[in-house]
Formats: structure tokens, sequence, C-alpha cells
């Protein structure tokens, strides 16, 4: 299966609007470590973040990959941000010359870890919530053009959802950039496996439709749902706090 590095959504302008209003975006990558080159890389990024990324600075987040085809990779995510914000951002030189020499030289350059810009979307999600430090990902590689009849199916979940009172939390984005066109992203969050377990379902809040929707309608949703989505990724992180900036409670 393809390496998950990059997604990419044809981003609307109302939506990059919505996104610098809100300070929505959020910047993703991945880093592989070279060949026994894991203690370096982590002590590297600890005083990395600790010198050029502590609270009231550029925020960084880095976390362990346990499952999917990156397993075994450091995943970092950066923001909430505008990307008017990103515009302005000025990086010390300091700051790069310090990565790469500390950071850069125990990575593995030969993997494309890419970047991603992703639009978190607060309307289309369940009971938001931002909380780790567990979190299970679900990648829906939505096809060209049907992205209206996708949301009218993420709608539905919602619905359905709260409607049942459903303890699980998910947040849903989608990525204004990157390698793979027309990916929608779920994000389970949780304290433990045992929490988001209830996500490893297909997808997870599909269950009971029929008696929130009606059984028609039910049954129209989920067509659309099997014709829309081409295929899914998907894998479970782990916050490392010792790598990442400082969060408030």
């Amino acid at each position: 299966m393809k390496r998950i590095v990059g997604i990419v959504v044809p981003l609307l302008t109302c939506a990059v609007l919505i996104a610098q209003e809100k300070g929505n975006v959020w910047r993703t990558w991945y880093l592989k470590p070279a060949d026994g080159k894991v203690a370096q890389l982590e002590k590297g990024l600890k005083d990395h973040v600790e010198k050029f990324h502590g609270k009231g600075q550029w925020p960084e987040y880095y976390h362990d990959i346990l499952t999917g085809p990156n397993a075994g990779l450091l995943m970092g995510w950066s923001g909430p941000h505008t990307f008017k914000a990103m515009d302005e951002r000025v990086r010390s030189p300091e700051d790069f010359k310090h990565w790469q020499k500390y950071v850069a030289p125990y990575v593995d350059n030969n993997t494309n870890t890419g970047i991603s810009f992703m639009v978190y979307e607060k309307d289309l999600s369940y009971n938001p919530k931002l909380k780790g430090p567990y979190w299970h990902y679900s990648y829906n590689m939505v096809r060209p053009g049907a992205h209206g009849e996708y949301i009218e199916f993420l709608e539905a979940i919602k619905k359905t959802k709260a409607a049942n009172k459903d303890p699980l939390s998910h947040n849903i984005y989608r990525v204004a950039s990157g390698k793979y066109p027309d990916a929608w992203v779920w994000e389970y969050p949780g304290e433990s496996l045992e929490e988001i377990s209830g996500s490893m379902q297909s997808p997870a809040g599909q269950l009971g439709m029929d008696d929130v929707l009606g059984e028609e309608e039910a049954k129209r949703l989920n067509a659309i749902y099997q014709k829309v989505v081409k295929y899914r990724v998907r894998e479970i992180i782990k916050t490392r706090r010792d790598l990442s900036t400082p969060e408030d409670n």
C-alpha cells in the first residue's frame, strides 16, 4: 500500500478564508530515523524543541506511529495556525542551524517524508476533543468531484452519533496541500487504546443510522459512502510529550 506521507484536497476559496479567520490549519510531516540512529534523533529533537519550540513559541508536537504503513516513523504536527501566520513566520538562523546539526543527520533522507496542510472542520466533527495521547486516524480517499456527497455522509454520521449520545469523539480534517489528492481524515482521540477501540469499526458511528435516519435514508447514505470512497488507510499514533511543546491544561 502506498505510504501516507502527504495528502491533498483541492481547497475552495471560502475554506481558505474560514481557516484564516479561525486558525484551524495544521502542518504535518513524517520523520524516518536513519538506521541505528533512533536515540540520536530523539535526543536532537528534544533539545531542538526545548530551545526553539517551547511555550509561547512556534509549537511542534511529535508522535510515535504504532500501526499502518508508516509504523516506526515519527509524525510531527504544528498548529493550529492561520495561513497568514505561516506567511509571516520568520525562522531564526539559529533554529535552522540547530536542526541541520542535531536533527537532520539522523533522519533517513531516502524516504519521502512529505509535508501536508490539514484544515480542521469543526462543524463536521462530533463532540470535538483535541486531547490524546492516543490518536486513531482513518484516511478516506474520496473520488474527485464527490466531496459534496461525502460531506452529506459526514453530516449524517454526526447526527446519528449525537442522537445516540455516542461517547466516542471524532474530529474531521481535510487536507489543503500535500501528495495524495482528495483525502479526508477522521481523528479519534483518547487516553488509551481501549478508549479509542470503538473507532476500529467500518466506519465508527455508522451503526444506528437505521434507527435515527430511517432504513431507506441509511441505505442511501451508505451507498454514497461505498461509491465515493476509493480506499482507506488507518494508523494509530501516540504523542511523545517528551519531544513536544508543553501544552496548557
